[in-house]
């Protein structure tokens, strides 16, 4: 049987390496991986049984040197007979915190919109001129509760994935043999919402993320990113669909 491929951006910690290693559970040999990352030696692939390349990918680099990133990443594991090609759109980064909306500048507003909404549909470009024509096409966004509802100083990354979202769901529509999924992972302990509640100055932001300490409310990397793998196995969403965590746990 050909293999399953999947190329998993942001795949160096937190929800990313999460789900390499719920990938490799879940498929094991039968799947082929490709992880980036930024620096590529920071991801975790020991004692896998799953096929791994790992590749180093700088998502904010602009112009025609971003295009070649994507091709590189998109092509790495060349046009194989594969059962099915997954791109899991993992990269990313938080707006600066403890700022209002309206003190980001046009430099920032820019820099932050290419590294996580430019890049992030490049990429997708790449990945469907690559395997398009495929049966068994899957793209997956990880998403966010803040695509739908703000929060105070998460502006820029709120509008970021409001973006990514009508992306997909765009992409949807226009590609009826391609599934597409926009995951939404729920409240997880990472390094990104450690930097929120150490470094936020809302007194609102600051509560929520306290709350889920005082009550151990967390979700679970591994229990989110295994979710979010049976439920694309499964199918069992409408292409394009944002789905959270708390639909499905």
């Amino acid at each position: 049987m050909s293999r399953s491929l999947f190329i998993v951006t942001g795949a160096n910690g937190g929800f990313g390496g999460a789900v390499l290693r719920q990938l490799d559970t879940l498929y094991g040999e039968s799947a082929l991986i490709i992880a980036t990352a930024r620096n590529p030696v920071t991801i975790a692939t020991a004692g896998f049984k799953a096929t791994v390349k790992t590749i180093a990918a700088d998502f904010s680099v602009r112009g025609a040197e971003l295009e070649v990133v994507c091709r590189r990443v998109a092509s790495l594991a060349g046009r194989t007979d594969y059962f099915s090609a997954t791109l899991i759109n993992n990269h990313g980064a938080l707006n600066q915190i403890g700022r209002g909306l309206a003190s980001f500048n046009g430099d920032e507003t820019d820099e932050y919109l290419h590294l996580n909404v430019t890049s992030f549909h490049v990429l997708t470009s790449a990945f469907l001129e690559e395997f398009g024509k495929m049966s068994r096409i899957r793209l997956v966004n990880i998403s966010s509760l803040a695509a739908i509802s703000p929060f105070p100083e998460l502006g820029l990354y709120s509008a970021g994935k409001a973006a990514r979202m009508v992306l997909y769901k765009t992409l949807a529509q226009e590609y009826p043999n391609v599934t597409v999924l926009n995951y939404s992972p729920g409240p997880m302990k990472t390094a990104m919402t450690k930097d929120i509640a150490t470094t936020a100055a809302n007194p609102q932001l600051t509560a929520s993320f306290a709350k889920f300490d005082k009550e151990d409310t967390w979700v679970k990397v591994d229990d989110s990113a295994r979710k979010m793998l049976q439920l694309l196995k499964s199918g069992s969403f409408e292409s394009g669909q944002q789905v959270d965590y708390y639909d499905i746990c």
